[in-house]
C-alpha cells in the first residue's frame, strides 16, 4: 500500500510539472496556428494568418505580417 501511494503521489507530482498554467506563471506562452494546433515553425504560417497566443494574464490574437525563418529551424 505504502509502495502504491509513492507511486501516486510521485505521478500526481509530475503531472503538475507538465501543467501550462506553471508554464505560463514562469513566462512561457502557447501559440495556436490558424489550424488551432500548437504552432512549432515560423515557415507553418503565411502573411495574413491569424494566430492566437495563450500567456499567464489571457491570451493575444495576432495576424502575421512579417515572417522570418532560420536555416535548420
Amino acid at each position: 500500500c505504502a509502495g502504491a501511494a509513492r507511486t501516486c503521489a510521485s505521478l500526481h507530482e509530475k503531472a503538475a510539472l507538465l501543467d501550462p498554467g506553471r508554464l505560463f506563471a514562469r513566462g512561457y506562452s502557447l501559440t495556436l496556428g490558424p489550424d488551432g494546433l500548437v504552432l512549432r515553425d515560423a515557415s507553418a504560417v503565411r502573411r495574413g494568418d491569424r494566430l492566437t497566443t495563450r500567456l499567464r494574464g489571457g491570451r493575444i490574437e495576432s495576424i502575421v505580417d512579417v515572417i522570418e525563418t532560420t536555416r535548420g529551424g
